[in-house]
C-alpha cells in the first residue's frame, strides 16, 4: 500500500475510530491502544482492491475490542475515573469531544448541562440491545449511513433501518425517565 495513502487514512480516520472504541471501551488508553492496532492490522491486511475503507477499520476495530473483551474475560478491573460521569468536560483534558463542539461563546453552566447530557445520552445508549446501540453510535457519532452500516454489520439496510427505529424509540423513552424533554421532528 501506497506510504502517502496510509498516512491520508490514518489522519483521516483515526479520531472516528478513537471515538468508536471509546464509545465501547470507556477506556481512554484502551480506546487509544485498539485505535493504533486498528490501523496496524489493517495496514497489515487490506486488500488493495477494499471499496470502503472506512467500513474496513470500523470492522477492524470491533473484531479488536471482542477480541480484548475474549482475553479480558474473567479478569475485573476497576477504573476510578469511570467511577464518575459526572465530572464537567475539559476537566481532565481528556473530554469526549463529538461531531459538533461547544460554542466558544459557550458560559461554563451551559458547558457543564451539555456535558451532563451527554452523560445521560450515553448512559441511555448503553442499556440499549448491541445491534441498536452500534447502528445509532455510528449513524450520529460517525456519520455513517445507513448502507454503510449494513455493509459494516452485514446485515441489510431495511434490518438497520427497522433496528434503527427501535433503537431511537428506546432511546427516546429512556431519555424521557430520565427527565430529558426530547423533541421529534
Amino acid at each position: 500500500m501506497d506510504k502517502d495513502l496510509l498516512l491520508e487514512l490514518y489522519q483521516t480516520y483515526y479520531d472516528p475510530i478513537y471515538r468508536y472504541l471509546l464509545s465501547l471501551t470507556h477506556d481512554l488508553s484502551l480506546a487509544e491502544d485498539l485505535a493504533q492496532e486498528t490501523f496496524l492490522k489493517a495496514i497489515l491486511s487490506l486488500p488493495e482492491t477494499h471499496s470502503n475503507l472506512r467500513a474496513w477499520l470500523y470492522l477492524v476495530a470491533k473484531n479488536l475490542y471482542v477480541d480484548h473483551l475474549r482475553k479480558e474475560r474473567g479478569n475485573v478491573h476497576l477504573n476510578l475515573d469511570q467511577l464518575s460521569d459526572s465530572r464537567p468536560p475539559g476537566e481532565d483534558g481528556n473530554d469526549l469531544k463529538a461531531n459538533e463542539p461547544l460554542a466558544a461563546s459557550d458560559s461554563p453552566e451551559q458547558k457543564y448541562i451539555h456535558h451532563e447530557q451527554r452523560v445521560i445520552v450515553d448512559r441511555a445508549l448503553r442499556e440499549l440491545s448491541e445491534p441498536s446501540q452500534t447502528i445509532l453510535r455510528l449513524m450520529y457519532y460517525d456519520g455513517f449511513t445507513q448502507k454503510e452500516i449494513a455493509e459494516f454489520l452485514n446485515l441489510t439496510p431495511g434490518n438497520i433501518r427497522v433496528l434503527a427505529l427501535r433503537g431511537k424509540k428506546r432511546l427516546k423513552e429512556l431519555l424521557e425517565q430520565q427527565g430529558m424533554d426530547i423533541r421529534t421532528s
